[in-house]
This record gives C-alpha cells, sequence and structure tokens, in this order.
C-alpha cells in the first residue's frame, strides 16, 4: 500500500514538473522602428535638432524604438507626407501645418501663437490640436520650433523702407501661401516660390523682397543681394513634431510615454540651440553687410506692420472657420 502511495506521488510530481520544465516566457513586443521624413534638407540645422530628438525617443524607450531616416524630398514630396503618415507609410515628420491644411483645416493656425509653448499646452491647445487632427490619422507630439519667438524678416534687394508707405507694390516671395493675406494687407504683391528659387528669383527680379525666417537669409546666401532686413519679425512657426496614429495608438502606454518625455527632455535644450542659431546668424550678417543692414521702422509704423500680420490671417480664418477661431484664439492670442 505504502508502495502504491509513493508511486502515486511520484507521478503526481513528474506530471506537475512537466509544465515547469517545458515553460516559455511570454515573447516581448519586438522593437519599434519609426520611418522618419522631412520636408527641409538635410543639411538644414532644424533636421540636425529632429535627429536629436529621434535619438532621445530611442534612449527614453531604452532601445524599444529606434528611427530610420529616410530622408526629405528627395523621397517624398512635401504635400505628400500627411497623406503617408496617415496610411502609415512613413511615421514621424518635422511639417509645416500649412502642408496638410487639406487634411486638418486650421493647422497651420498655430503660427498666430503670441504666447509660449508651455502656456500654449496649460491652456489646452495641443490637446484641442489633437483632436483636430485625429480624423485624419494624423498625431501631433509637439512643435519643431518651440521656441515661440516671431521669426519672420522681409529682406529687400533695392529698397530701404523709411516707412509703410516704401511697401506699397512691392513683390514678395515666400515659399507658401501662409504670408500672403499678410503682405497683401500692407500693400505689396505676393509671389510662390520654391525654396531653390529664392535667390535666382530674387537675382532675377522676379521678387523684390523675400519674407523668410533668419537663417532662410543666411541658409539661401539671399543676403548677398539684399539691401537691409526689415528688423520687425512676425510669426511663429506653423511647424510639428507629427506621427501616424496609427502609429502611436499601436504603441504601449510605455512606449507613447517613452515618446513624451523625450519631447519633454529636447524642449529646452532645442529652444537653447535654436536662439544661439538666430544670434549667431544676426552676427553673422552684421559682419558682413553692417549694423546698418538691420533698419527698423517708426514705432507707429511698426506696430501696424506686426499688428497687420494677426489682423489679416484672424480675418481670413473668421470668415472660413468661425467656430474655429472661436475655439482656437482664446488659445492663441495674448
Amino acid at each position: 500500500m505504502k508502495g502504491r502511495i509513493f508511486l502515486l506521488a511520484l507521478t503526481t510530481l513528474l506530471a506537475m514538473s512537466v509544465p515547469l520544465n517545458g515553460y516559455t516566457a511570454p515573447q516581448q513586443p519586438s522593437p519599434a522602428t519609426l520611418k522618419a521624413v522631412t520636408f527641409l534638407p538635410k543639411n538644414d540645422l532644424r533636421v540636425a535638432q529632429f535627429l536629436d530628438f529621434l535619438k532621445l525617443v530611442e534612449q527614453k524607450s531604452k532601445g524599444a524604438i529606434s528611427s530610420k531616416f529616410l530622408g526629405s524630398q528627395e523621397v517624398m514630396a512635401a504635400l505628400q507626407v500627411g497623406e503617408n503618415l496617415k496610411m502609415g507609410t512613413v511615421d514621424i515628420a518635422m511639417l509645416p501645418g500649412a502642408f496638410f491644411e487639406g487634411q486638418v483645416p486650421g493647422a497651420s493656425m498655430i503660427a498666430l501663437s503670441q504666447v509660449s509653448h508651455e502656456e500654449e499646452r496649460r491652456r489646452g491647445l495641443w490637446s484641442k490640436l489633437a483632436q483636430m487632427c485625429a480624423p485624419a490619422g494624423l498625431y501631433p507630439i509637439g512643435k519643431f520650433m518651440p521656441q515661440n519667438d516671431p521669426l519672420i524678416y522681409i529682406g529687400f534687394k533695392k529698397v530701404r523702407p523709411a516707412s509703410l508707405k516704401d511697401l506699397a507694390g512691392l513683390k514678395v516671395g515666400y515659399s507658401g501661401p501662409l504670408l500672403k493675406r499678410w503682405v497683401e494687407k500692407l500693400g505689396m504683391t505676393f509671389v510662390q516660390l520654391t525654396n531653390p528659387e529664392f535667390y535666382t528669383g530674387m537675382e532675377r527680379g522676379v521678387v523684390d523682397a523675400l519674407s523668410l525666417p533668419l537663417l532662410n537669409h543666411v541658409v539661401y546666401s539671399v543676403y548677398e543681394l539684399e539691401t537691409c532686413l526689415l528688423d520687425h519679425t512676425v510669426s511663429v512657426s506653423n511647424g510639428y513634431l507629427l506621427m501616424s496614429l496609427k502609429t502611436w495608438s499601436s504603441l504601449s502606454r510605455d512606449r507613447q510615454k517613452a515618446v513624451s518625455d523625450a519631447y519633454e527632455a529636447w524642449l529646452p535644450q532645442t529652444i537653447k540651440v535654436q536662439r544661439e542659431d538666430e544670434d549667431n546668424a544676426r552676427k553673422m550678417l552684421i559682419e558682413k553687410k553692417g549694423k546698418d543692414f538691420f533698419v527698423k521702422l517708426p514705432p507707429a509704423d511698426a506696430a501696424r506692420y506686426v499688428q497687420s500680420y494677426y489682423d489679416a490671417e484672424w480675418e481670413y480664418w473668421d470668415k472660413r472657420k468661425p467656430d474655429l477661431v472661436k475655439a482656437l484664439k482664446p488659445l492663441l492670442a495674448k
């Protein structure tokens, strides 16, 4: 009897040991690789900052998320990036709101912000933008120029404006329609150019002036043709760090947090770098062109010059998307 009990106990023990010996730990999710693109050429300083962000994502996720930078417009036209994000052909991009305005009406309105990026988030702007982007299959991580400093300078080839009257009739070039309403409100004519056309456009007289961020006056060498820059700025960046909603939704909560944590770590360092780049560009232009290269209007004209940008844009949007203006203006205006 004792032998039978012993045998039964041994059999039971062996049976219990089978699943233990054959146990296979559940597989960990495989690393995610984000396919990344940008609308800017690889040598642009802001692309380097975008790549820094992607490295931080990898660090914060402890290697669970990596990235593969595919390139710029040599691999995908800028106006196609938003649709490719929606489809999941690419996963993450640096892209101006104006370039996916067709998918998300009002996406470029963040250029009208007159508060800090931190204040935008406190007011709930980026939660609202996430709601706006979701139907288009997009997820906004944040801004790619988060310092929110007004950045557009108009540079002139021949004219040195002493008042707003001196601007009337001049042809002003820019790469997209974002500044069209403003320059026309000032009495100028808007001419849309591609980035490679900036220099030749001014050289050949297609335009009399160019409205660009300060760095772009340097990057595209147009300062060589310019007599002066008007030292009053409008429009913060309307650029996003944008992810495919399909990709974002596929990430675990831990991985989503890693992306958000990477952005929080990236913010102060990129703001510092972008402001330093701006300061260095100004110093370089003064060295090459002289202190008189930067021109200021009389105070009353300067105030009208800047305010006309916001007036023109809010008037435009109020006629087309009054509900959107009602929702976004309190989140963007002073």
